[in-house]
């Protein structure tokens, strides 16, 4: 295992750059756009892409940022729709006065702070997977999410 670990970036930039690219905007998107996204490595993998690129002359650093840019683009964009169309309908369902007074709390952050919650979410790396289907399911403005 520890070898297998050791030779990753060997490995990844002997496969075809189109899909190291592929493989990691792939991960980044599953991390931003969706929830299972919460347990993957996001930081780390975009560290170890960096390496990889600047060690091996096939992988474009210009198009990596590009894949990882727009992966999360799309990804964030996805999150809030599953959160604007699956998440408020599954959080009034809830009867509890708890999850009630979270749900208003949450619309109130999010009519207060805005898009500046959202900026702020993405440095850091376990809240910025749940902040694009939280916003959704708050009714935040889509303009000021995008």
């Amino acid at each position: 295992m520890i070898e297998l670990a050791a030779s990753f970036d060997t490995q990844l930039s002997t496969l075809a750059p189109f899909f190291f690219y592929l493989i990691v905007g792939v991960i980044v998107f599953i991390e931003t756009g969706i929830l299972l996204g919460f347990f993957l490595p996001g930081d780390s993998l975009l560290f170890s892409a960096g390496l990889v690129a600047a060690a091996h002359g096939n992988i474009n650093i210009v198009i990596l940022v590009t894949v990882i840019f727009l992966a999360a683009f799309f990804g964030d964009q996805v999150g809030f729709v599953i959160g604007r169309v699956y998440g408020r309908p599954y959080l009034d369902n809830r009867k509890s006065k708890r999850i009630q007074s979270l749900i208003v709390r949450a619309d109130r952050f999010y009519d207060e702070t805005g898009w500046w919650a959202v900026v702020a979410a993405r440095f850091f790396p376990w809240i910025r997977t749940f902040v694009p289907v939280i916003a959704g399911a708050s009714r935040m403005n889509y303009y000021k999410f995008l």
